[in-house]
């Protein structure tokens, strides 16, 4: 595994994410069953996980890639689409989602090389 973040209500939902060399990951039953999340981000290496802190309201969870940027869910991590822009290259190594995300959408992703900032 290369990255792992817990939903921030945890304790009711129990639901936690995994990123691998194979995609993403979800469990809803506190890691006793895994859920492996379809299409193109299925195929990718995941190297980093973040959740919005409103995660029981809007349900965004983001996951930066190897070589592909960064991919958002806004369904719990059922379905991922490509949101890095100009930056589909970009090594994703790091991601952090505002405390204030559901006022100002801003996510911060670090690469190799550069640091992100996507609003």
């Amino acid at each position: 595994m290369n990255a792992l973040v817990f939903s921030p209500s945890y304790g009711q939902d129990r639901t936690v994410w995994a990123g691998s060399a194979n995609g993403v990951f979800r469990s809803v039953d506190g890691g006793q069953t895994w859920w492996a999340a379809p299409g193109e981000l299925a195929t990718e290496s995941v190297w980093s996980l973040a959740v919005a802190p409103d995660y029981a309201t809007s349900r965004t969870v983001f996951a930066g890639t190897d070589d592909y940027g960064i991919y958002v869910s806004h369904d719990g991590g059922t379905t991922w689409s490509d949101s890095s822009g100009d930056y589909g290259d970009a090594a994703v190594c790091g991601l952090a989602v505002s405390p204030g995300y559901a006022e100002d959408g801003v996510v911060v992703a670090a690469t190799d090389y550069r640091v992100l900032f996507s609003d």
